[in-house]
């Protein structure tokens, strides 16, 4: 289920190969109901940057991931509407979601990050 205007959006860090070799993609869970605003500072705290191109690819390319580990990210369009992306397991059923709304995420998605270098 997607927006495919909300896609054009996403914040893809993007660059060649070897900007993709030497760097750390960590996954965390807040573990309590969070705004997408928290979601940044959170991921701040962490010494960790949003890189969704990544988190997309995790999904991609291990589909299975979500089923135990539903995670997702929110980002702010050119109008600072709140846009998401979220991978999840509803039942049987794989899940990805891409649409403009604020979210509130429940206590059991998981985001991502890259961590910073120093």
């Amino acid at each position: 289920y997607t927006n495919s205007d909300v896609v054009s959006t996403m914040p893809l860090i993007g660059g060649d190969a070897e900007e993709w070799e030497g760097f750390d993609f960590e996954m965390f869970k807040v573990g309590r109901q969070i705004s997408d605003a928290q979601v940044e500072k959170e991921r701040t705290k962490r010494l960790l940057t949003r890189d969704l191109e990544v988190q997309v690819l995790i999904n991609a390319l291990h589909p299975e991931f979500a089923d135990q580990h539903p995670n997702g990210d929110s980002w702010q369009d050119a109008d600072s509407n709140w846009c998401f992306a979220y991978f999840c397991r509803r039942g049987v059923e794989r899940c990805v979601d891409v649409y403009r709304d604020a979210y509130v995420w429940d206590d059991d998605y998981w985001f991502g990050g890259r961590k910073v270098s120093k």
